[in-house]
């Protein structure tokens, strides 16, 4: 709550773990979907699936703004205490690396599934 009011973040966003797709993709998929995440964007079999992005962590004022949220991981306990600060009541979250891997074209429907058990696990 901040100042009388509930508020709720309808845009936070999961960080995900930079080895997300390494350690959750089973084989074979793990070979076939060639994962890749970065300040290109994200790239899934060699084809990209998203724009590439700004490198948020190379920009100081981002650095300073979430320093806790970096040395934690970007791990749940980091996030919650982010909205503790903000007076965040409740969030919506969307993935972030995960919301472009998962739908790309040229992915087959088992290699999608793959993808989709790997960021849900």
């Amino acid at each position: 709550m901040k100042n009388g009011f509930r508020i709720f973040d309808g845009n936070r966003h999961v960080i995900e773990p930079a080895d997300l797709w390494q350690k959750g993709l089973e084989e074979p998929a793990r070979s076939r979907a060639a994962v890749a995440t970065g300040a290109a964007g994200a790239s899934v079999m060699g084809r990209p699936v998203s724009r590439p992005r700004f490198d948020f962590l190379s920009a100081e004022a981002y650095r300073a703004c979430f320093a806790s949220a970096i040395a934690a991981g970007f791990g749940s306990e980091a996030n919650l205490a982010d909205m503790d600060r903000e007076g965040t009541d409740a969030a919506l979250m969307f993935p972030t690396a995960g919301m472009y891997a998962v739908w790309a074209d040229h992915l087959d429907a088992e290699t999608s599934t793959a993808l989709c058990r790997a960021y849900n696990r």
